[in-house]
C-alpha cells in the first residue's frame, strides 16, 4: 500500500492460529504484504487459503475495501524470511514464555529499528517488555476477532514504549482502517477484563444447570441488548483460546481474577473448541 508516495513495507505476524489469520487478512486485504510464520506444518498447509478466504468474507460484508488486487501473502516456517519487515506482530498462544521467545527470535533478525508489536489479550506490556533489551519499541495492540470485521482496536503503550512507536503503529493502523483506542496496562486491558469474565460465569450457570447455553445467551441479546451472547461469543473467540487467556488472568492476579471454570477446561481438553472444531456451546456444520 502506498502512503503519499512511499509503499508501506511487510508486515511479520507470527502464528498462523485463528487470531493471526484474522489479523493478516487485515493487511492483504489493505492491499500490504505480509508474511506468516507458523510453525506447525499442518496448520501452515492451511493457512494462505483461510487467510484468502477471510479477506473474501471481509469484502462480502463491506469491511475490507474492494481493490484491484491485494498485498502479498508469505506463509514460511522459518524466522529467517521476516529479515526486510519493520513490523513484528506476534499472536501466538496466551503464554509468556511463547511470546518472550517470539520477540527474542525475531529481534536478532530484523531490523534495527523495527516495532514489535503484541496481540495479547491477557499479559500486560510491561510483563513483556520485562523481558527485552530495549522496550521502547514494543506495544499491545488487541484486535478484536475476526480482526477484518471489527475495527475498534485496543493500544496499549508499556511503560518504555516511546511516543515514536505510538506514531508509527498510529499511521500503521490508520493504512488498515481501524481505530486505536488507547488504553492503560493493566491485566486484560478493557474488553479481556470484562469479556472473559462474563463467559466464565455464563458458562459456569450452564455448569451449575442453572440454565442452558441457549437461555443464557437469549437473557444477555433479548433483554440487554448484546449483539451476541457470551457462549456464542465464546464459541468464536475459541474455547481453548479463553482458557488460555483466562489462566493468565488468574496467574497475575489471583485476588481479582477467577480461574477458568471446569466446564470450559474440560471442553478445551475434549477438542469442543466452538466454531473452528465444528462443536462448543452449539453445534456448526461449517468451520
Amino acid at each position: 500500500m502506498r502512503r503519499g508516495s512511499k509503499v508501506t513495507p511487510p508486515v511479520a505476524i507470527i502464528g498462523g492460529g485463528s487470531m493471526g489469520v484474522s489479523i493478516a487478512a487485515v493487511f492483504v486485504g489493505h492491499g500490504i504484504s505480509v508474511v506468516v510464520v507458523e510453525r506447525d506444518p499442518e496448520r501452515r498447509g492451511t493457512l494462505a487459503s483461510r487467510v484468502t478466504g477471510a479477506v473474501r468474507h471481509g469484502r462480502l460484508l463491506g469491511r475490507l475495501p474492494e481493490r484491484p488486487s491485494v498485498g502479498g501473502l508469505t506463509v514460511t516456517g522459518d524466522f529467517g524470511d521476516i529479515a526486510g519487515v519493520t513490523t513484528v506482530v506476534e499472536a501466538v498462544t496466551e503464554i509468556l514464555a511463547e511470546k518472550h521467545a517470539v520477540f527474542d527470535q525475531a529481534r536478532a533478525i530484523v531490523v534495527h529499528d523495527a516495532i514489535f508489536v503484541s496481540c495479547t489479550s491477557s499479559f500486560t506490556i510491561a510483563s513483556l517488555a520485562g523481558a527485552m533489551p530495549d522496550a521502547s519499541t514494543l506495544i499491545g495492540v488487541h484486535f478484536m476477532n475476526p480482526a477484518y470485521l471489527v475495527d475498534a482496536v485496543e493500544v496499549v503503550r508499556g511503560p518504555a514504549t516511546s511516543l515514536h512507536t505510538v506514531e508509527r503503529i498510529t499511521r500503521l493502523l490508520g493504512d488498515i482502517g481501524r481505530t486505536p483506542v488507547f488504553v492503560g496496562d493493566g491485566v486484560g486491558f478493557v474488553t479481556s477484563r470484562l469479556l472473559h469474565q462474563m463467559i466464565n460465569d455464563a458458562a459456569l450457570i450452564v455448569q451449575e444447570g442453572l440454565a442452558d447455553a441457549a437461555s443464557v445467551d437469549t437473557i444477555m441479546e433479548a433483554a440487554l441488548g448484546h449483539p451476541m451472547g457470551p457462549l456464542r461469543t465464546a464459541d468464536l473467540i475459541g474455547i481453548d483460546n479463553l482458557v488460555d487467556s483466562i489462566r493468565a488472568q488468574a496467574a497475575q492476579d489471583r485476588t481479582r481474577f477467577a480461574g477458568p471454570c471446569k466446564l470450559l477446561r474440560d471442553m478445551a481438553d475434549s477438542g469442543e473448541l466452538g466454531r473452528k472444531s465444528g462443536r462448543g456451546f452449539y453445534e456448526y456444520q461449517e468451520r
